[in-house]
């Protein structure tokens, strides 16, 4: 789906380095948490609902 989309091959994959449990938590505490550990190329997995 990527190549496709972009013309180009993956070459590497990064996972989440944040991963909070935002299905879990109320939006404050989620927004701290996710805050607290960003750091330059992190990659943040959300949830939806």
């Amino acid at each position: 789906m990527i190549a496709a989309a972009s013309g180009t091959a993956l070459r590497y994959w990064r996972g989440c380095s944040v991963m909070p449990y935002d299905g879990e938590w109320d939006a404050d505490l989620t927004v701290a948490f996710v805050l607290a550990r960003l750091r330059t190329g992190s990659v943040v997995c959300m949830h939806e609902g």
